[in-house]
């Protein structure tokens, strides 16, 4: 699992949690994430909102 990009506010907690192997995004807890891609060289990134509902 991959999840150290946080918006500052809970102390370092990540929003989401990506696990590379399966493809599947948990989200953790509100707040907005980044999830950046690279393979074989090409990169891409997608901003994340994650609300409590």
């Amino acid at each position: 699992m991959v999840g150290d990009d946080h918006d500052g506010r809970s102390g370092g907690a990540p929003v989401v949690s990506f696990d590379p192997a399966s493809g599947t995004l948990l989200a953790r807890r509100a707040g907005t994430a980044v999830l950046r891609v690279t393979v074989n060289g090409v990169s891409a990134q997608r901003q994340i909102t994650v609300r409590k509902h």
